[in-house]
């Protein structure tokens, strides 16, 4: 846009697709902060609390200084066309970039370690396993090429948002990076880096689609750990609509013919819910047992009847 005679820095209001990332990256932030803290207790109360939930929480907490960096984005920027920022603006969203950039990898690459840890325990073949240690190594490895070049980008890191305080190199290496970590989705993307038009508005769809990864990662990788909850709601819910445990049927009966006596049957079934005995163990399930009670009360006539 054309400069004015004092540029000054001013909060823009998300419209648009800046709209659509800020609405996006509370809801995750919320539904996250929630299925962790859940998972968290359930751990804790259980003794179980292991070294994927440490990664996790590790990942999360990373994920939520991210989100902040991400809303606090929408406000200066991201997301939003060049026609509608002054310069001012456009370096202080450039900064949240490059925020944005570190803390996506850093806490990524905990959320995919603590899931991979996760399958590694279960896993019962060794190659699996190998396979899954590979990718936690790799994993680390990008991570690590990735941080260091977007610090050494720019000497100083200033000059990434103030072009005007030193020297750059190219930004292919960021999109070369980028792709190596980047899901499929976000693959078409990746060239927002090399347009230095609207840089912010085509970036912020890359912004987009990296919540919604590691909030679903968050999700899906802490839902195993919530089934006991599931499983206690289900318990308590089938305990509820049955009232009481004893079940009484009494069927009685006789049963007339030549040559049969005569015979008096009660029967009482009694259906009795069994205790989480192993609450401790991840694999356990609600027990059910049956305990069936009969009772025979045997009348024998003194004769016998004809049909």
């Amino acid at each position: 846009m054309s400069s004015t005679a004092v540029e000054e820095w001013h909060a823009v209001e998300p419209q648009g697709l800046a709209g659509a990332i800020l609405g996006v990256t509370i809801a995750f932030t919320i539904l996250c902060l929630l299925v962790v803290g859940l998972r968290v207790y359930l751990r804790l109360s259980t003794r179980n609390f292991g070294r994927e939930d440490w990664l996790m929480c590790v990942g999360t907490t990373i994920n939520m200084v991210h989100n902040g960096i991400v809303i606090w984005g929408c406000y200066t920027g991201i997301g939003t066309r060049d026609s509608k920022l002054n310069t001012p603006i456009m370096m202080e969203g450039a900064k949240a970039i490059v925020f944005w950039q570190i803390f996506y990898v850093s806490g990524s690459v905990f959320i995919k370690a603590s899931i991979c840890a996760q399958l590694i325990r279960i896993s019962t073949q060794r190659r699996y396993k190998i396979i899954l240690y590979l990718l936690i190594v790799v994993s680390i490895i990008t991570t690590l090429i990735a941080i260091l070049a977007v610090l050494i980008r720019c000497k100083p890191v200033s000059a990434s948002w103030n072009p005007t305080l030193g020297t750059c190199i190219d930004q292919s290496i960021i999109i070369a990076l980028t792709a190596s970590i980047a899901t499929i989705i976000r693959m078409p993307y990746s060239s927002a880096y090399s347009n230095s038009k609207n840089l912010l508005y085509n970036v912020g769809n890359i912004i987009l689609w990296t919540v919604v990864e590691c909030g679903l990662g968050i999700i899906a990788g802490s839902m195993p750990m919530l089934r006991k909850l599931v499983k206690g709601l289900s318990k308590d819910e089938s305990t509820g609509k049955s009232g009481t445990n004893d079940l009484n049927l009494v069927t009685i009966g006789r049963i007339k013919g030549k040559h049969h006596p005569i015979h008096d049957t009660d029967i009482q079934i009694t259906v009795i819910a069994g205790d989480d005995a192993e609450t401790a163990r991840d694999d356990d399930s609600t027990k059910r047992m049956i305990r069936v009670m009969k009772t025979v009360n045997q009348t024998t006539s003194q004769g016998y009847r004809e049909m």
